[in-house]
């Protein structure tokens, strides 16, 4: 039939051929000509647009699909117990179950979000509704709240962020997803229930039933409310076929679809109440009982309980949407099964279609292979007993036996005889494989996860497009590792997760006036990492302002080398850089602590200057960690309160009797000194006798000692040495001596490893064997330092890094006391076991270890004894982090999750997240518990704590110290990350070992609750190195609900490996609707958070913080960019000597406990509105009476200050201050560093109307106190001098200035718009929030298309020619404001689709420079 209005009925056909299904909700696809419609019986139907050919189905529900939404392009379906979400072929990803059985409606939080609200109804009178969030891309529940009476109709993405609820009783009330689902407002709409309701921008319209006489009648009118600011009635409009489905038109605002249960429909203007002509659909007696209408609003559909859809239409080419993608052909069903009995013809046997090529049977018997199989290989032991009749030659099976069934022989001989050569591996792999076989049989194989990141540089990939979430999926901000100097990237990930030393950071105001102020920079870093949650930061001011050190360059802590600039000028500092990676991490330590004491207490004296030193110096002296006697009576800093350990140094002449001096000092770091050679334990895998030294190693029966002995030692050195005493007695050979008085919050210990003799210290001890024997102590150092092997894996061993310790100190009389434990109760009964009383005038503390930063290098650099400490082993080697992440840094619901996951990358879409279980020895999560499966089906024993200690008898006095100390930590656990440390070995056999030295990383995926059991899936090229591990489902047997995600995984015949398949199940981060959750056939690619199974470290068996969003502290792995959960025991795992920890940070007990108490920080602000308007009209770095061009902008005023979200044109240009570094690897020059860029200019335009609408109000040029390698002409604009103080005619500013300036509009909540924003958001090293930003390269860019440049765009829609000859940056931040604005135009209009699609054919048929102003017409 057709209507007056031009709408005719294209087709109608029946969903199921021959079973009538009723349909109950329908739902036009975005992306594809598909029509999702869900039925009475729980099928869900993917029908073809507008032909109506079934492309896919899926019985998915077991009742009726109340609701369909839209995500990617699958569709989620909602029954009253289940949740599923089906890919574009029907294939099901995601399965929720709810015994309740309560849920009714579902609805995308707004369009293209992956967050699924889920309604459910009151389970009875008096109770409330749930409404809750699932994250399709995680499978998550993230949030959940209640709404009286339930919740019946659920509608997202309206005005003010808010969500349109229908209640049964017939109201609709308005809900605010940011506070819990709160309740803002509500409407009553219809009093004898809803039928249908819909919303777009501020309208909520609803149909349904009233009350008459006592009895529910069908409601003639339908409502339209409009919710801005108090929600009002806007119109009632009659539809006397009575209305019972509706939805609103997608191209027009105020239009609404409306249909009767009889077929007959209408478009109405809700806002004049006036409607078309009415038409009617040819039900042949059906009701109808639902409707859609597509995006383009040319199509529309019904369904009926008939089970026939009517497509309705004005063309008969119409689209559903304007740039649908093409449907891919839907899979291949699966051949019948036909069984044939003995006397069958053949003609009953199935028919098998193929893809491509022909049946085996079909091919001609005089075709040549193109490829053949490798040849048979036989087993030599075979050989032996071959018989040989005529030229034939046979061997006896000796599987065969007369007693055996039929069958069973063949069946065993058949892989001997099935056994064939491999082919030979390229050269290079074969030297890769025997480099792999070496590092394994060595026991040195590190997860891939502690490999080096690099920033890959892809072809045709540019830097913005860069996944580094695929590398990080937690809250936490990881650090970019392109700059030099980036090796300070752990030192600073440490810094920023000490809780106290981060809030007094984040409460410095930086001074505009100190360009290069290490604490400023650092604080403005800080404000970085906390708002930049998952995101890739980079560190380049800082490591600006420490280039421009003198003391950093003269200690060799900055990287610089000779460079010709582009004028032939040397533009880099030339400096002695430490070759030595590890003592050059802990000059920066100490440099950077003492630069920050001095900046923070300004009224600290300078240290009187010292007279020359004998030849062997002070065993004090480490510049830049010291503070003098002079500066410790001033007041002190937080440097000090946090790092700061006080020592008495006594210093007493050996020549002269009763010549004795007295200091005091504050140190911020202790280095631990080694026994010498000839006072050793003679340990394997050490050379045995210290580089420079020719006296013999000690014997093998000395006592190895502890940790704590070292760390003593650190705390009270004592050395003899020549120094200057005064000018009458000139250099005097002396003693000195020191002692803690002051024990600070945080301990600081570098390990001072040089060499191979002195990594063999920190090999890990036998569990079963304490510490403190000299013979066990021997034994210890004899089995630890071999190499690991399969007959040792059974032996549990334990970390000779203690997890805690205790320090005492008694000043007076020169005594200092270290205790060490695996627990805080055996530090605590160790201490208590002395039976002394603590003196009067003593100090004692209890730290716990909370951080390590180590190194990690490729085996082959230890070939020599001093590998450590070569020239050549600069650049083997990087450095990372083990941070135990506490409670500030936690969300309390999602733990180490972040506030909102992104999707992931598009070569691995399909990658769900999960959590391991503990009945899973999976390596890379911290909850494991059970042995570690291998290869080879073999177990691998792994001790998770260490052996508890026997039980003391105390005395009264020593109980009360007991129960003293007990006090001073209250609230701590007994058995903390220390229990949970045991060394495991690793395998002996190559089988046993992963092959993922060579794979890309995969992002970590944390999540779920320690209930069940997940399925890991690696995945590679070859299907040979493919591995499933399967878990038992006991733990989740009982659940009443689960989530399903179905993914296909290959499996191959032949290898090595084990390969299960099943579904395993997983329980959600919360208690959500009251059911756990199922994950199905998870696919996880390979990478560095897969190690294998016969590789896995063992973890904690406590409870992790990110399982259940609590906040307890969690380990976290920070290797630059790359961001993981690692446990406990990894942190002190040494991996045969590949990882060397340089760097030891212990806290105290109390400190961490306390930690719990601490809130979030808050950043406090950089400028005022009356400091920004004072800087941008404070003089330029030229001076006041230079002669320079009037400035091209007006700075903003204090009333535009004061505007929300004030909108803001930004561009911004740079220039090169460095070359690129490239490397030769295997005769190829390949890039490893980008030239170094720096900010040039930054301008900044007006974009609120007024009379100063696309004004400059910002145009700094920023003075550059490097030399320039490149100015970039052609892309910046600047010519040779602009950037020179002494030679600029602009007026320049600091990037200190500018810098501050940006931060205050970006904390003020201002928009910017630009094109390429991300880019140049990176250069200016500074994190936008993404509801901040307007990217004119994202509005204009088409799905799986070419993104279109400024200049195209410019030429296009606003017929500009810009960027001719060269660019300027006040012009592009006004040209995309301009774009903004016709963007807005095109969308209010409905037209901008259609304007995308035009732009994109032009350039296709004309190209992508902008040509002459009529082509465009």
């Amino acid at each position: 039939m057709q209507g007056s209005s031009g709408l005719t009925e294209l087709r109608a056909t029946p969903i199921h051929p021959r079973i009538s299904e009723s349909i109950s909700c329908l739902r036009f696809s975005t992306r594809e000509e598909l029509l999702w419609s869900g039925t009475e019986s729980g099928a869900l139907y993917g029908l073809q647009s507008p032909s109506l050919n079934r492309y896919c189905c899926s019985q998915s529900h077991a009742s009726r699909i109340c609701g369909l939404a839209l995500y990617g392009d699958g569709a989620a379906s909602v029954s009253s117990t289940t949740i599923c979400y089906h890919a574009v072929g029907g294939l099901c990803h995601l399965r929720y179950t709810n015994a309740k059985g309560s849920m009714a409606a579902c609805e995308v939080e707004s369009s293209g979000a992956s967050r699924l609200l889920v309604g459910g109804l009151a389970a009875g009178e008096g109770t409330a509704g749930q409404v809750s969030v699932l994250d399709l891309s995680t499978g998550q529940f993230t949030h959940q709240g209640e709404v009286a009476g339930g919740v019946q109709q659920l509608k997202g993405g309206i005005g003010r962020g808010l969500i349109a609820a229908g209640v049964p009783s017939g109201q609709v009330v308005l809900l605010d997803p940011r506070t819990g689902f709160a309740q803002q407002a509500s409407m009553a709409a219809h009093a004898g229930g809803l039928a249908c309701m819909d919303a777009r921008s501020d309208l909520v319209a609803t149909c349904g039933r009233s009350t008459r006489q006592g009895h529910v009648v069908p409601d003639i009118y339908l409502k339209v409310f409009d919710i801005r600011s108090t929600p009002r009635v806007l119109s009632s409009v009659q539809f006397r076929a009575g209305p019972a489905m509706l939805a609103f038109h997608p191209k027009f605002t105020s239009t609404l679809l409306v249909a009767s249960p009889a077929g007959v429909f209408s478009l109405i203007d809700a806002q004049i109440s006036a409607y078309q002509q009415t038409m009617q659909v040819e039900t042949e007696g059906d009701t109808i009982q639902c409707c859609a209408i597509s995006s383009t609003g040319e199509v529309i559909a019904f369904g009926g309980n008939g089970g026939y859809a009517h497509i309705w239409a004005g063309r008969r080419d119409a689209h559903v949407n304007a740039m649908s993608q093409p449907l891919p052909p839907p899979a291949p069903r699966a051949p019948p099964r036909a069984t044939l009995a003995e006397h069958d013809s053949f003609a009953r046997a199935p028919q098998y279609a193929l893809s491509e090529g022909k049946l085996l049977s079909a091919l001609d018997t005089t075709t040549v292979a193109s490829k053949y199989p490798a040849p048979r290989v036989i087993d030599m032991q075979l050989l032996g007993t071959v018989r040989q009749v005529d030229f034939i030659g046979f061997v006896a099976n000796p599987h065969y036996g007369a007693s055996k069934p039929a069958g069973e022989a063949t069946r065993k001989a058949a892989p001997m005889r099935n056994k064939r050569a491999k082919p030979k591996a390229p050269i290079s792999d074969r030297r890769e494989l025997a480099r792999r076989e070496g590092r394994a049989k060595a026991g040195t194989l590190l997860p891939g996860r502690y490999r080096a990141m690099r920033i890959k540089q892809q072809t045709g990939v540019r830097y913005e497009q860069f996944d580094f979430g695929y590398y990080n999926r937690t809250r936490f901000a990881g650090l970019e590792n392109d700059l030099a100097n980036c090796y300070a990237n752990p030192l600073l990930q440490v810094l920023y997760f000490m809780p106290a030393f981060r809030e007094a950071m984040l409460a410095h105001v930086p001074s505009a006036d100190k360009e290069f102020s290490l604490t400023g920079e650092l604080a403005l870093l800080f404000r970085m990492l906390h708002s930049a949650q998952s995101e890739a930061c980079q560190a380049a001011n800082l490591l600006r302002a420490l280039r421009q050190s003198r003391d950093a360059r003269a200690l060799g802590l900055v990287e610089g080398q000779l460079q010709p600039g582009k004028d032939g000028n040397d533009i880099e500092m030339t400096t002695s850089l430490d070759p030595i990676l590890m003592r050059r991490i802990h000059s920066l330590q100490r440099f950077l602590l003492g630069n920050l004491h001095r900046e923070s207490s300004p009224e600290a004296t300078a240290a009187s200057p010292a007279k020359p030193a004998a030849q062997n110096g002070s065993a004090a002296s480490t510049k830049g960690s010291e503070v003098s006697a002079a500066e410790a009576v001033q007041p002190s800093s937080f440097v000090k309160e946090l790092f700061g350990l006080g020592m008495r140094q006594r210093t007493v002449s050996t020549t002269r009797q009763g010549l004795e001096k007295t200091a005091d000092t504050t140190v911020f770091q202790l280095e631990l000194k080694y026994p010498p050679a000839s006072e050793r334990p003679a340990m394997p895998g050490s050379s045995g006798t210290k580089k420079g030294s020719s006296g013999p190693a000690a014997p093998a029966n000395k006592s190895r000692p502890s940790f704590s002995d070292l760390l003593q030692g650190a705390l009270r050195p004592q050395s003899e040495l020549r120094v200057w005493w005064d000018d009458s007695l000139g250099y005097q050979t002396v003693r000195q001596t020191c002692v803690p008085t002051s024990l600070p919050q945080v301990l600081v210990v570098g390990t001072g490893v040089q060499d191979a003799d002195d990594v063999a210290w920190w090999q890990p001890l036998p569990a079963t064997s304490p510490q403190g024997s000299p013979q066990d102590k021997s034994k210890a150092g004899e089995k630890d330092a071999r190499p690991s092997s399969g007959q040792d894996q059974a032996e549990p061993t334990k970390p000779w890094t203690p997890w805690f310790v205790s320090v005492s100190s008694q000043p007076e009389e020169w005594r200092v006391d270290v205790r060490e434990g695996a627990t805080l109760d055996e530090v605590v009964r160790g201490t208590a076991s002395s039976g002394q009383p603590p003196p009067p005038g003593s100090i004692r503390e209890m730290y716990e270890l909370t951080a390590v930063i180590a190194l990690v290098r490729d085996m082959e650099g230890m070939g020599s004894p001093s590998g450590l400490a070569t020239k050549e082993a600069a650049d083997d080697g990087h450095l990372l982090a083990h941070i135990k992440v506490l409670p500030p840094y936690l969300d309390p619901e999602r733990g180490v999750l972040p506030d909102r996951l992104t999707g992931p990358s598009p070569r691995h879409a399909a990658l769900a997240r999960m959590t391991p279980q503990p009945s899973q020895g999976l390596p890379i999560f911290p909850k494991i518990d059970t042995p570690l499966p291998t290869a080879s089906g073999t177990e691998i024993a792994c001790s998770m704590s260490p052996p508890q200690p026997p039980p003391l008898t105390l005395t009264p006095g020593q109980q009360a110290e007991v129960a003293a100390d007990a006090a001073a930590v209250q609230g701590h656990p007994a058995g903390s990350a220390g229990s949970d440390a045991p060394e495991h070995n690793l395998p002996d056999d190559l089988d046993d070992l992963p092959d993922t030295l060579d794979e890309d990383p995969s992002p970590m995926v944390p999540g779920a609750s320690a209930e069940g059991s997940v399925a890991s899936h690696t995945d590679n090229n070859d299907q040979d190195d493919r591995q499933r591990l399967d878990g038992s489902e006991a733990a989740a047997s009982t659940a009443s609900s689960s989530i399903e995600r179905q993914g296909s995984a290959a499996s191959s015949a032949g290898t090595s490996t084990s390969r299960v398949e099943g579904t395993k199940k997983l329980s959600p981060d919360a208690d959500v609707l009251g059911s756990p959750l199922k994950l199905k056939n998870l696919r996880v690619p390979r990478g560095p958070y897969r190690t294998g199974s016969g590789t896995s470290l063992p973890g904690t068996p406590s409870t992790p913080s990110h399982v259940r969003g609590g906040c307890n502290p969690q380990w976290m792995l920070f290797n630059d960019f790359c961001v993981t959960v690692c446990s406990p025991a990894e942190v002190l795992q040494l991996f045969g000597g590949s990882k060397i920890p340089c760097l030891l940070y212990y806290t105290r007990v109390t400190s961490v406990q306390q930690s719990k108490d601490i809130g979030p920080p808050q950043p406090a602000p950089v400028l005022t509105p009356e400091t920004f308007s004072s800087l941008c009209s404070a003089q330029p770095v030229q001076g006041a009476n230079a002669r320079l061009r009037a400035p091209s902008c007006v700075p903003l005023s204090l009333e535009e200050l004061q505007q929300p979200q004030l909108l803001l044109g930004l561009d911004a240009e740079f220039v090169a201050l460095s070359a690129p570094h490239a490397n030769i690897k295997r005769s190829t020059e390949v890039e490893a560093r980008p030239s170094r860029l720096g900010l040039a200019r930054v301008s900044m335009v007006r974009g609120s109307s007024g009379e100063r609408q696309h004004q400059a109000c910002i145009d700094d040029y920023i003075a550059s106190r490097e030399p320039v390698y490149d100015h970039l002409t052609k892309y910046s604009g600047l010519e040779p001098g602009d950037l020179d103080p002494a030679m600029s005619p602009y007026p320049l500013i600091t990037l200190r200035q500018a810098y501050l300036k940006l931060r205050f509009l970006v904390d003020r909540g201002s928009i910017f718009v630009g094109h390429g924003l991300k880019k140049d958001f990176r250069m200016l090293n500074i994190v936008v929030p993404a509801n901040q930003v307007v990217d004119t390269v994202e509005l204009f860019h088409a799905r799986n298309a070419r993104k279109l440049s400024l200049r195209f765009l410019a030429s296009y829609l606003l017929n500009l020619d810009i960027q001719a000859i060269t660019h300027d940056s006040i012009t592009d931040a006004r040209t995309a404001l301009q774009l903004f604005q016709v963007y807005q135009k095109l969308q209010a209009d409905g037209t901008f689709e259609a304007k995308l699609a035009e732009m994109y054919r032009w350039g296709q048929q004309f190209g992508w420079e902008p040509g002459p102003r009529d082509t465009h017409t």
